[in-house]
């Protein structure tokens, strides 16, 4: 099941990214796990996609697998999403390499 969470996960950042052409600013990767969401949230064929999968954190895999596609370092919780998915998110920031 992971296996296809992740699948799940990367194609919505790969949308993401086309719609940005091809870029993710450190900017917006602060917030892009809300982004992930509301992603899923505003498109009914991933939400049908997202509902099929098991509740049982869920929400905490996907965010995971958003930070680790792309390496990305944790820089706090962030409280107020604009997505109705999730009640909190990991702010995220580009490792320093």
């Amino acid at each position: 099941m992971n296996e296809e969470i992740d699948i799940f996960v990367r194609e919505i950042i790969n949308t993401i990214r086309r719609s940005r052409n091809g870029v993710i600013t450190a900017t917006e990767v602060i917030c892009i796990t809300d982004t992930v969401f509301l992603e899923i949230e505003n498109n009914q064929e991933l939400m049908g996609r997202y509902l099929t999968f098991p509740s049982r954190g869920l929400n905490a895999t996907i965010g995971r697998y958003v930070r680790e596609i792309l390496s990305l370092t944790n820089m706090g919780r962030e409280t107020l999403p604009e997505s109705t998915l999730i009640k909190s998110y990991e702010r995220h920031g580009f490792q320093s390499e």
